[in-house]
């Protein structure tokens, strides 16, 4: 068997398998659908496309936490083309071609928290609440708050 032989056996060998998506960072360059996906630039280059667009973020549907344009993501990859999975919750072909999901990653620079209770900032670092077992805590420079419940007993000190 010559050398010509054995290239093409070896691309005829990858042509029935698909090739599969790398594991990696990147960071968000753009956030779309009310930050239900981004467009990421890749952090360690690679050969081949180094944008990626419209990923889909893993969220929780009962808490919404903000992505915004410089967060890090972690990208991980679903061994099947999603097609309308986030939008239907069922697929449409299964078709098994890698595709990515965005896992938000915070870096130690940037973690503001000093604790590990229940800590939101906004990003701007202009508001920050605090809930733990014994306080709820709302530091910010200007707080305009609403309440507004059916049966209510508050008291402040």
């Amino acid at each position: 068997m010559t050398f010509d032989n054995y290239v093409v056996k070896g691309l005829k060998a990858l042509q029935s398998h698909h090739l599969h998506l790398a594991n990696t960072f990147a960071t968000v360059v753009s956030v779309e659908n009310k930050g239900l996906y981004v467009n990421v630039t890749l952090d360690l280059y690679t050969v081949g496309q180094t944008q990626l667009s419209n990923i889909p973020v893993i969220k929780n549907p009962y808490l919404n936490l903000p992505i915004r344009e410089g967060d890090k993501v972690f990208l991980v990859t679903a061994n099947h083309l999603q097609n309308d999975y986030f939008l239907t919750g069922s697929f449409i072909d299964n078709i098994p071609q890698d595709s990515y999901l965005a896992i938000p990653i915070v870096l130690q620079t940037f973690y503001a928290n000093t604790v590990n209770d229940w800590v939101y900032y906004n990003p701007e670092k202009t508001y920050k609440e605090i809930i733990n077992e014994t306080s709820h805590i709302v530091e910010a420079s200007e707080v305009e708050q609403t309440i507004s419940l059916k049966n209510s007993t508050q008291e402040y000190k």
